[in-house]
């Protein structure tokens, strides 16, 4: 059975956990949390008070009020004193995620677990996790309604790291779970259409496309021989 971006999202939260929703919009990830018994304490934040109210309802009908603090605020702002081990940022763009990372210095520590969902920009966030020492160790794939999204679970090492352009592009982790092998062909072979429109539309040098290219087609033949 395939997982939807909810139920990949709620997989990744560890046993126990005290969640921090962010930008939580309706609070379907608090609620399915803390329903599953993944988490037994949240925090669900937004920057508007529209989706809080929306969450709210949705808290009180699903009788978890009292396993919830509702948070009016910008990202992670004041969001440490609620000691969350497991952070959630989900529907936003990577650019926008890693710069509400940046601003929270207290993630910045080994027992806290990112699970991040970006809409767009996921090479701009995978690059700024790498630089600031922020170690993805599992991705995953979800699909829905055609659309393949990219999950990426990291902890803080301080140590920094690279990744090519193309790891950057659709991630590495995701290569070897069998889960979510055929939806990461689809993120691969989506995704060296992208660079050969670019290829194709370029006057100048094409060189960065072409080993972004070759790189990807090459972590698709990987896929295939997973599965042999």
């Amino acid at each position: 059975m395939k997982k939807t971006r909810l139920d990949c999202i709620v997989s990744l939260i560890r046993d126990g956990a005290r969640i921090a929703d962010i930008g939580c919009d309706h609070a379907y990830i608090t609620t399915e949390a803390l329903r599953l018994g993944k988490a037994v304490f949240a925090v669900a934040s937004d920057v508007r008070p529209g989706p809080l109210s929306k969450a709210r309802d949705n808290i009180e009908a699903a009788g978890l009020t009292g396993k919830v603090k509702l948070v009016l605020t910008d990202g992670l702002d004041g969001i440490e004193q609620y000691a969350p081990d497991d952070i959630i940022i989900a529907g936003m763009g990577g650019e926008l995620i890693a710069d509400i990372i940046e601003r929270a210095p207290f993630v910045k520590n080994g027992g806290v677990h990112l699970i991040l969902q970006p809409m767009t920009s996921q090479d701009k966030l995978r690059e700024y996790l790498c630089s600031s020492g922020f170690q993805i160790e599992r991705e995953a794939v979800p699909v829905e309604s055609g659309r393949v999204y990219q999950v990426i679970s990291a902890y803080y090492t301080g140590v920094p790291y690279v990744l090519s352009a193309a790891e950057l592009a659709v991630g590495r982790a995701s290569v070897k779970s069998a889960e979510y092998t055929e939806a990461f062909r689809t993120l691969l072979k989506r995704s060296i259409s992208k660079y050969e429109k670019i290829f194709k539309a370029k006057t100048s040098d094409v060189s960065k496309e072409t080993q972004i290219i070759n790189e990807l087609k090459e972590m698709l033949r990987e896929t295939e021989y997973e599965n042999v």
